[in-house]
């Protein structure tokens, strides 16, 4: 009686287990097979703050409070951070798990800040990911200021090398 009871017990906490450690699993092996470093360590920490956060705005709906940071609440998704390390790794932007996590947990937007350096980087133009990062904390609109440097940049006229004829330059 006793063995069945503890093989169910077992059976159940690896049931457990492997609900919780699965996905995170599944997106470490992306990672590594993408060539971007993160270790099963930390992509279990980004994997358990989401789920700290989901359970603690759970709990304070229940009571009727609003989690101390609802921006960051609302968008921290550890698949969003673990695609954008992926991406940014892929086109050689050095940033590292630990940047991503820490920018989700503040408030920011993660797809935009990729978004926006990935267009930046299409377009010759390599900001350092701190200041993208920096100014969509601002509020400012990052993908949109991607798309507008892009657009100066289809608009740019060469300057000439000369006056224009009729123009007395002084000199």
């Amino acid at each position: 009686m006793y063995t069945v009871l503890f093989l169910l017990m077992s059976g159940g906490l690896l049931l457990i287990a492997l609900l919780l450690l699965g996905p995170i699993f599944s997106l470490w092996l992306q990672v590594r097979i993408s060539g971007a470093s993160a270790s099963f360590r930390e992509v279990a920490r980004v994997g358990f703050t989401g789920l700290r956060l989901l359970t603690l705005r759970i709990a304070r709906m229940g009571v009727g409070l609003s989690p101390p940071n609802e921006r960051a609440a609302t968008r921290f998704d550890v698949r969003i951070i673990m695609f954008s390390l992926i991406r940014l790794h892929r086109v050689g932007v050095r940033i590292s798990l630990e940047d991503l996590e820490r920018h989700a947990l503040a408030g920011g937007d993660v797809a935009a800040v990729t978004d926006a350096l990935l267009a930046f980087r299409r377009d010759g133009l390599e900001l350092e990911p701190a200041e993208v990062m920096a100014d969509d904390l601002r509020g400012i609109d990052v993908v949109q200021l991607a798309i507008d440097y892009a657009e100066g940049q289809e608009n740019e006229v060469e300057p000439r090398a000369s006056a224009a004829p009729g123009l007395q330059t002084d000199g």
